[in-house]
């Protein structure tokens, strides 16, 4: 629980923006995206490096690449979550959401964006708008030490890291 309770309030303090879309009396999305910098994973409360935790194998996989000495900068924007309501995909809102998020990150003067994406649809939308794929995952591949699949009721296979250059 404490966890959680420092990991929100991170987000909330530190967030660039967080957009909800309200659709009649229904949350149709929610995109969340945040200033990253270098050392963001290892700042990270302990509790992220559990034994289960997906910040792990997040690190791990941004580590593959390491976008900062890649493209020689120590700070970036990244969208963290994007998520569109069933009945309302298909209708261009998480399109319009990223579109709006890069407009509102070049005028910031953010010089790239990085996200991490685990299913076809949202890479599809972020190709469109000219982000690369860097990396790539398999989250069934991922093990601990004793060989166990880490994450063996994950609904998704596998997650990029792709990134565009603003």
């Amino acid at each position: 629980l404490e966890f959680r309770r420092v990991l929100f309030r991170s987000i909330i303090l530190e967030t660039l923006e967080i957009a909800v879309i309200v659709c009649n009396p229904q949350i149709a999305g929610v995109r969340i995206m945040f200033e990253s910098c270098q050392d963001e994973y290892s700042s990270c409360p302990s509790l992220c490096f559990e034994k289960n935790s997906i910040f792990k194998f997040l690190a791990e996989l941004e580590d593959k690449c390491n976008i900062f000495d890649m493209f020689n900068i120590s700070q970036c924007a990244k969208f963290l979550l994007t998520s569109i309501c069933h009945e309302y995909r298909g209708q261009g809102l998480g399109t319009e959401m990223y579109k709006r998020s890069v407009e509102i990150l070049r005028s910031k003067g953010f010089g790239m964006v990085k996200g991490s994406f685990c299913n076809l649809e949202s890479m599809k939308i972020a190709e469109k708008l000219g982000f690369s794929e860097l990396a790539r995952s398999y989250i069934k591949e991922y093990r601990d030490q004793n060989g166990e699949l880490m994450f063996p009721n994950a609904d998704f296979e596998f997650i990029a890291l792709m990134a565009l250059k603003l």
